[in-house]
């Protein structure tokens, strides 16, 4: 070591040049949705979407020093795929009942699907093979792990509005969830809720 090398900074350039991580992600979003008019008060909406992600990473540790002192460096490879389904169906219904009162009333299902699948796998004490990075030069047998997931949560709801002149309202709403991850004897829970508006505006002239 000659002066002013610096160990430190060497070692920190060492690392950054041969300690390599390479990530690659591909993600495809898809959507349709369809709406069906029965009557002019009447219709239904369906819609159906898709997020799916795949990514892979790969981490390569160059060996420190050679194979006649002991093993070094290492590689692992991390593979994660997760797909996100949703689907929704929608009925509508809107009219007015009698003079200067309306009616808005709602009924739909909805579903969500997530699955996801993780892999890791990597090296175990070192590289047999000087900067050979693959699972083959692994000095011992490789460490390997899985993960998978899947849940299910899908839910019915409706919601029931009166109008009265654009300035009373009233509403009703319910909504029923069930999760897959629960126990199946007692995995939904219901939300009602009652509401109420009063817009000044269009009642009052100012």
């Amino acid at each position: 070591v000659y002066q002013p090398f610096r160990g430190a900074i060497a070692d920190y350039l060492w690392r950054v040049n041969k300690h390599q991580s390479f990530e690659r992600s591909n993600r495809v979003l898809a959507s349709i949705t369809q709406t069906i008019q029965f009557t002019d008060n009447l219709s239904l909406r369906g819609r159906l979407a898709n997020d799916f992600t795949s990514e892979s990473i790969r981490n390569e540790t160059a060996t420190r020093f050679p194979l006649v002192i002991g093993n070094s460096g290492g590689f692992g490879v991390n593979q994660n795929k997760l797909s996100n389904l949703y689907g929704d169906v929608i009925l509508t219904y809107d009219k007015e009942i009698v003079d200067d009162v309306s009616i808005t009333a709602m009924a739909g299902y909805s579903a969500r699907v997530e699955e996801e699948i993780y892999q890791s796998s990597s090296t175990n004490g070192g590289l047999a093979t000087e900067n050979f990075f693959d699972l083959s030069s692994s000095l011992n047998q490789p460490n390997t792990s899985l993960r998978r997931i899947n849940r299910v949560n899908d839910a019915y709801f409706g919601t029931v509005s009166l109008n009265y002149k654009d300035y009373l309202y009233v509403e009703g709403t319910g909504r029923r969830d069930r999760f897959s991850t629960m126990n199946p004897d007692n995995n939904s829970f219901f939300y009602p809720s009652v509401n109420s508006g009063f817009i000044f505006s269009e009642l009052l002239s100012l």
